[in-house]
C-alpha cells in the first residue's frame, strides 16, 4: 500500500510523473459544476492534487470549497496559483482520517488511485462525511485487475 503514504505522492509530484494531471478542471466536474445555484454548499475534494476543481469552482463564486491531500507539493502549487483561496479550507492530511460534514463531495482521480481493497472504506467515509441528501459526483474508474480469462 505504498501508493497510500505521503512520501510516494510526492515523489511523484517531484519527479513530474503526473500523468493523470490534466492541468485544468475536468470537463464532467466542469459540466456539473456549472449547472449548480446554490454557491454556499459546503464542498469537498478529496485527493485533489493540484486542485484544478477547488480553483475552478473558488473562481465560480463558491464560497464553501475545501480541497484536501496528502502531498504538500501541489497544495503549495494551489496556492500559489489561487492567492485569494481560504487557507482555512486548505487541508493536508489523509482523507480517510478528515473529519468534516459536506453537502458535496467531488470525486476526480482518488477513488481510481487507492489501493482497490480500499474502496469499500472510501465508500463508508464518503458516507460518514456527507450530510443529509449529500451527494458524492465524480468521474470514478473500477478496472479490473486482470482482463479476460
Amino acid at each position: 500500500m505504498g501508493h497510500l503514504s505521503e512520501e510516494f505522492w510526492s515523489e511523484r509530484y517531484k519527479t513530474d510523473q503526473t500523468g493523470w494531471d490534466l492541468g485544468t478542471v475536468s470537463t464532467p466536474i466542469k459540466e456539473y459544476v456549472d449547472q449548480l445555484t446554490n454557491k454556499d454548499l459546503k464542498i469537498l475534494i478529496p485527493g485533489c492534487g493540484m486542485g484544478y476543481e477547488g480553483e475552478y469552482l473558488h473562481e465560480q463564486g463558491f464560497t464553501n470549497v475545501h480541497i484536501i491531500d496528502l502531498s504538500i507539493e501541489p497544495l503549495n502549487a494551489f496556492k500559489e496559483r489561487v492567492k485569494d483561496f481560504p487557507t482555512e479550507h486548505i487541508h493536508k492530511g489523509d482523507f480517510f482520517a478528515h473529519e468534516g460534514k459536506y453537502d458535496l463531495i467531488l470525486e476526480q482521480t482518488m477513488f481510481c488511485a487507492i489501493d482497490p481493497a480500499l474502496r469499500s472504506n472510501y465508500a463508508d467515509t464518503v458516507a460518514k462525511m456527507l450530510k443529509p441528501k449529500g451527494k458524492l459526483v465524480g468521474v470514478l474508474f473500477d478496472f479490473p485487475l486482470e482482463s479476460g480469462p
